[in-house]
């Protein structure tokens, strides 16, 4: 008791003097770095490392303030480290020092409490210092030395790791490194998810929302994760170190003077070297999807069965290029094996599933054996990384080449063969399966698809009996509001087919009218008429106004808190169709082109089948989604998807007015940016006229449902409900990776993302800032190297890439391709052209005055489309490799430049051969045995001179070929 008393007295002694201080002495000795039992932090201090890289003080968030690190020389504040970040302090005076009594930094409030402490044993002459590395250590006084350090914060990440910093176990010290997110932007606390080492097994990284795993790095492979093909890197070297003492991964800067870290958001993103593209899955050789009805909307969670069960006698292996390894907690591992030994040890276990060498630097060592199912593997480019996984399967399946399997007509496949079927014709016995693309996206089901209804209430049919007892003329079967059948809080309006309901749901206390899915359990909201003007509490009423035949929503008191605000009417009633638009018309006049009003024009945060995206010039409507404001609150949010119709028209996803991502423009068969939409399931519509610019789609099969929701995280998914497994599966959403994210790489930047970097100039230009493009900053973009001269400038053609931003681009539907060319050679400002429409025979012209921003390249069975692009004729010599070609009236061109060149010098050779013979028949004359015929063949008498080819003759050096023995 007299310890914690007289350490109290010192705090409060300490607190006085430090106020003193700051107000007389507002600056300390913190240029050296160094905090000492005499010299404390206070708000108004910082301490700055010995180089000028970190400094380390107060700040704060949300009124809470905290101690923390960030770089000195750069303007915007990041914080890279965060002492007290879940014990806050609730005011700026705070004190941070050094203990007297035990040695220990200490966070003191204003009353002399310690928040936050280093929790050491006992110990005398400390001091605290931040080093160049970012790393604040306690040490003593006198001793410098890293294996002496009392206590440093590299041993406690919050959300970043920066270079030195180890992620991984210490079993000596029992210290787990891991790094943790903030739990928002405005709220350092420790937050949902994670990224920490797991040393079971093969070792690797998991990134976690609390136990959910939502991606992992892939095994170390001693060059980099498995799953990391962009570590290829010059600016950083990578470790990774696996010994009894300690299981860690780091990393380092070659070039000191760049900063870079890893560092975990409140969106579980873990960055440091650009994101990785989703994976598209497939199916291993001899194995079938366990939900082909899941597997065809592109679910492939369920995973695949075998065909052909293992016998364990006679089985072999399948090499598997180029992978990012399987899930390796349960793997045994041996360092010392040779690759050999590993296959004979697989093949005599019988549940051994494969294997793989353990590392494959310098030419590969060791052993690493699976002998459970294989999880979360993914098929890489060859140059871009991955490994070769040796994959077991019966001697039946061994015929099946993996890598030569012929792609699908659709994206995603099954590898190895249906099962035969008796019915067929030989000739469709051996195809491929071919499936949808599945894309996996290792993000859990977003909370809004939770949440987004009321606390749970009566079963429909409960609703409808107990309205059909008590209300018998309000004929909701009958899916119609009229000015007599009202809906109350109580009460749902279901559509005549049993597909949509309308009704009242809650949200965050407040009450809204709002259509749901009636067959789907989990109630999924897809329009909401009053989502900026809530209700307060259930006692609201949806009618018919008596008034002008409009529907209007009120309260208790008769207030009107949202109406369809049409013109006055009458004899109007409400109908819920089966599409899931609400309509209001005329009492007998059920055609849609006489609606008065539909909620279909005014769509909230979700496109349902048959919706118009986009505008209609006659009635002034532009049709646009729009995210809700947050998961509970359908409000109207930050994010939007819009059809803008200048230029070539294309589809933007905007947060507030910043371009997030674009669709790319409609081509006639798809959005030029979008490859996933070939597929089966729907139908798309594209319309450009006078009267209407807008986007539809449709759904083949109408037992499927199907939506487009632009979430209010940003992200636009188009999601597919499962029966089988009853949830919503994310068919396709944007933005997907990088090169998605609008202008990722400038101007004149084309964007791939199976590339590392990702960004690449055009042909004929360079980095406009070098510095930032090698370390993978493309937004600046590029510049041209040999300018265009209007004269006798040619194109390049780029396949299989999405066009440029398009809305300037000047747009002919008639023209043909080749006119097309003339007006872009005869306009100096063109920058490319291209077909407006490439269905059927490619029709149109689509011409670029303007910087070209926003290209990226497929793969040529993915999509995107031919792009020619102006490059000045000295441009037109460069190698232009596998992104593109010449155009072909150039390659014409130049056919005819090389011909001429052939003929001329074919022309001299001749004339050559002929003075030369000549020349030798006349020294032969004259001087007999001068000439040495070292390149003639003997004759031969038995072969005809037709076959005489290829024979030389050599003079003085010179050696020529006569043809045909002439």
């Amino acid at each position: 008791m007299r310890n914690t008393t007289q350490h109290r007295h010192r705090c409060d002694h300490l607190v006085f003097c430090f106020f003193i201080s700051s107000i007389f002495f507002p600056v300390l000795a913190m240029s050296p770095g160094v905090i000492t039992t005499t010299h404390s932090l206070t708000r108004d201090q910082t301490l700055v490392s010995g180089g000028d890289n970190f400094e380390l003080g107060f700040f704060n968030r949300s009124s809470n303030w905290y101690i923390g690190i960030w770089y000195k020389n750069i303007e915007q504040r990041t914080i890279v480290w965060v002492a007290n970040r879940d014990s806050p302090l609730r005011s700026s005076s705070g004190i941070f020092t050094i203990g007297p009594d035990d040695g220990n930094l200490h966070l003191l409030d204003e009353t002399g409490e310690s928040i936050w402490s280093t929790n050491q044993s006992r110990v005398e002459n400390t001091v605290a210092e931040l080093l160049d590395t970012g790393n604040v250590i306690l040490r003593q006084e006198n001793d410098k030395n890293p294996e002496n350090y009392l206590w440093q914060s590299f041993d406690y990440p919050t959300n970043t790791l920066l270079p030195g910093m180890k992620l991984g176990w210490d079993s000596k010290k029992g210290l787990n490194r891991y790094i943790t997110s903030w739990k928002n932007l405005d709220d350092p606390s420790s937050g949902d998810f994670s990224f920490q080492l797991d040393i079971n097994g093969f070792p690797e990284i998991y990134l976690r929302k609390k136990q959910m795993i939502l991606y992992r790095s892939g095994p170390w492979n001693g060059l980099r994760f498995s799953g990391v093909p962009e570590m290829k890197s010059t600016f950083f070297s990578f470790l990774f170190v696996n010994n009894p003492d300690e299981v860690y991964y780091s990393f380092y800067l070659n070039n000191q003077s760049v900063y870079s870290n890893w560092w975990c958001n409140t969106l579980a993103s873990c960055t440091d070297i650009p994101g990785i593209p989703p994976p598209k899955a497939g199916v291993h050789s001899g194995f079938l999807p366990n939900n082909p009805q899941a597997w065809s909307f592109r679910d492939g969670s369920a995973g695949c069965f075998r065909v052909n069960k293992l016998n364990c006698r006679d089985d072999g292996f399948l090499t598997l290029k180029s992978v990012k390894l399987p899930e390796s907690g349960t793997a045994f591992v041996d360092m010392e094996m040779s690759l050999d030994q590993c296959k004979e040890m697989c093949r005599k276990n019988c549940s051994c599933r494969g294997y793989t060498n353990a590392n494959i630097s310098r030419g590969g060592t060791g052993c690493v054996i699976w002998a459970e199912d294989l999880y979360d593997m993914r098929l890489y480019a060859a140059a871009e990384g991955g490994q070769d996984f040796y994959f077991r399967v019966p001697a039946s399946d061994l015929g099946i080449n993996f890598a030569s399997m012929p792609q699908p007509k659709n994206p995603g496949y099954c590898l190895g063969r249906r099962p035969v079927d008796t019915n067929s014709s030989p000739s469709k016995q051996d195809e491929s399966c071919t499936v949808n693309e599945v894309t996996v996206t290792m993000l859990d089901v977003p909370e809004n698809e939770k949440h987004r209804s009321a606390p749970p209430s009566p079963p429909p049919h409960f609703v409808l009996l107990h309205s059909f007892i008590f209300f018998p003329a309000l004929a909701t079967s009958l899916g119609l509001i009229t000015t007599t059948h009202i809906l109350t809080g109580d009460q749902t309006l279901v559509s005549a087919g049993d597909k949509f309901e309308l009704g009242f749901f809650n949200s965050s206390n407040d009450w809204y009218i709002g259509i749901w899915y009636n067959n789907i359990e989990q109630r999924t909201i897809v329009w909401v008429a009053n989502r900026d003007s809530p209700l307060r509490n259930s006692s609201g009423i949806l009618k018919i106004s008596a008034d002008d035949g409009n529907l209007v929503l009120t309260d208790e008191t008769g207030e009107s808190f949202w109406s369809s605000n049409h013109s006055r009417a009458e004899n109007t009633v409400a109908e819920l169709l089966d599409t899931g638009n609400f309509v209001l018309r005329q009492e007998n006049d059920e055609s849609p082109e006489n609606y008065l009003w539909q909620s279909f024009d005014y769509p909230t945060d979700t496109l349902l089948p048959g919706m118009k995206l986009g505008w209609d010039t006659k009635t002034g409507l532009n049709r646009y989604i729009t995210s809700w404001k947050s998961e509970y609150d359908p409000s109207s949010g930050e994010f939007s998807f819009k059809l803008d119709t200048n230029g070539f028209p294309e589809i933007y996803l905007r947060k507030k007015q910043k371009i997030l991502y674009r669709s790319g423009p409609w081509n006639g068969l798809r959005f030029s940016g979008v490859p996933e939409m070939k597929s089966s399931l729907f139908s798309f519509l594209f319309v450009n006229d006078p009267d209407e610019v807008f986007y539809s789609f449709y759904l083949n099969n109408q037992s499927v449902y199907s939506r487009l929701v632009v979430q209010h995280n940003g992200e636009l998914h188009r999601r597919t409900w499962i029966p089988t497994t009853e949830s919503w599966s994310s068919f396709w959403y944007a933005p997907k990776d990088l090169c998605d994210q609008y202008r990722e790489c400038g101007a004149y930047g084309i964007c791939d993302s199976n590339a590392s970097p990702i960004c690449k100039c055009m042909k004929g230009f360079l980095p406009n800032n070098p510095q930032a493009w090698s370390f993978r900053d493309g937004s600046a973009g590029c510049f041209r190297v040999n300018k265009l001269n209007c004269r006798d400038d040619g194109f390049l053609t780029y396949n299989s890439v999405k066009l440029p931003d398009s809305g300037t681009a000047f747009v002919d539907k008639e023209m043909s391709l080749d006119q097309c060319r003339e007006m872009c050679l005869n306009n100096c400002s063109c920058r490319g052209y291209t077909n407006a429409n490439i269905s059927g025979i490619h029709t149109g012209c689509v011409i670029w005055a303007e910087d070209l921003y926003d290209m990226r390249l497929y793969a040529a069975a993915e999509g995107g489309q031919d792009f020619y692009f102006r490059v000045p004729a000295s441009d037109l010599d460069r190698t232009v490799g596998v992104v593109g070609s010449r155009d072909k009236s150039d390659k014409t061109k130049q056919t005819i430049k090389i011909t001429g060149i052939t003929v001329s010098i074919g022309v001299l050779i001749i004339g050559l051969v002929i003075f030369f013979v000549w020349k030798r028949g006349k020294s032969k004359n004259a001087q007999g045995s001068i000439i040495d015929h070292r390149g003639r063949r003997p004759v031969d008498n038995d072969s005809s001179s037709s076959n005489k080819q290829d024979e030389s003759c050599t003079m003085n050096e010179v050696t020529v070929t006569m043809l045909d023995g002439r």
